[in-house]
């Protein structure tokens, strides 16, 4: 059955701050504010009779143009996983039958997107971190198995884990020989070098690959820590499982 108008739009106005935003009055109902954008997809004009279904449809766009607004706020210091901006919609109290039309919004936009995130995610995170920790990270932040695997399972990831983990390595290696605790022994700096690897992710052949170079360094440039006999015994005794 359809509704009987029961108002008209008396008049709209610019929205004071929101040069984008008109301000719909009508005879009867209390003004509402919506985007440009809405009064025209609505074919709204002063005039127009308002029946409750148009009505609706008003409060509507301008429900919606508002959690659009929330969550565009939400994202303009970093990337968000879609979960992070559900979560952030309806801690904000934005009715769950917007929360999706908003995401499909903002996805269209490729201002939103899991991959998109992930990407970036990876990209700031690669050079400290393995990959294990990256995709790790991104499942806690609500990104699908596949998505979170589909960055860091590739040629360009796996070649810069590398890196990373030689860097760190390096690194913790310098620690290690001002502990006199460790530096005068070879293979308990080399097995705590491993473990601390280990630790934060990379791969069993990664971590066995990035001790023995940076053995190999130390002994030509005849530095303590890995005598011959020690490297030897080691490389025998390590159990990384892959």
């Amino acid at each position: 059955m359809r509704t009987e108008p029961n108002d008209e739009i008396c008049g709209y106005e610019p929205v004071r701050g929101k040069p984008d935003w008109v301000r719909v009055s009508f005879r009867t109902r209390a003004p509402v504010d919506i985007p440009v954008s809405a009064w025209t997809d609505l074919s709204l004009k002063v005039g127009r009779p308002v029946n409750d279904t148009l009505y609706a449809a008003i409060l509507y766009q301008a429900n919606l143009a508002t959690a659009i607004d929330v969550a565009l706020r939400y994202l303009r210091f970093r990337p968000r996983t879609v979960h992070e901006v559900q979560r952030h919609l309806a801690a904000k109290q934005v009715p769950s039958g917007l929360i999706q039309p908003v995401v499909d919004h903002l996805m269209g936009l490729e201002l939103l997107g899991d991959k998109t995130y992930a990407s970036a995610f990876h990209e700031a995170k690669r050079e400290t971190w393995s990959r294990a920790q990256i995709q790790w990270k991104l499942r806690q932040r609500g990104v699908s198995p596949e998505v979170a695997r589909s960055v860091v399972d590739v040629e360009h990831a796996r070649e810069q884990e590398y890196e990373t983990a030689l860097r760190l390595a390096e690194k913790r290696w310098r620690l290690l020989q001002q502990r006199p605790s460790t530096s005068q022994h070879g293979g308990t700096s080399r097995q705590k070098l491993a473990a601390y690897l280990q630790r934060r992710g990379f791969p069993a052949t990664v971590v066995r690959q990035v001790v023995r170079n940076i053995a190999q360094e130390t002994q030509s440039n005849h530095e303590p820590g890995f005598p011959d006999e020690v490297s030897v015994a080691w490389d025998e005794e390590m159990d990384v499982e892959d």
